[in-house]
């Protein structure tokens, strides 16, 4: 999750390689392609896509990857959800 949070995209994906769980979330709920998304890390949120990651996993609040991408004005991170089929219709409670 670090590793996501920073944008160290060839940590990443070594840690995937290794059998890192791709959809692992923390006890608040957030998950590794969340903080990324959150950072603006495309690189690392396309490798997390492409290891499988659950593009519309959801925090116990229904907070989203895509939520946390477009409140920080990530656009190309906003793009890149998108095109994994990201719901435009999740909604935070």
């Amino acid at each position: 999750m670090v590793a996501s949070q920073n944008g160290h995209v060839e940590v990443v994906d070594k840690l995937l390689q290794h059998g890192a769980t791709v959809d692992l979330q923390k006890e608040d709920g957030w998950s590794s392609l969340m903080v990324a998304s959150q950072n603006g890390h495309v690189e690392v949120v396309d490798k997390l896509l492409q290891h499988g990651a659950t593009v519309d996993l959801q925090k116990e609040d229904g907070w989203s990857s895509l939520m946390a991408a477009s409140q920080n004005g990530h656009v190309e991170v906003v793009d890149k959800l998108l095109q994994h089929g990201a719901s435009v219709d999740l909604q935070d409670k």
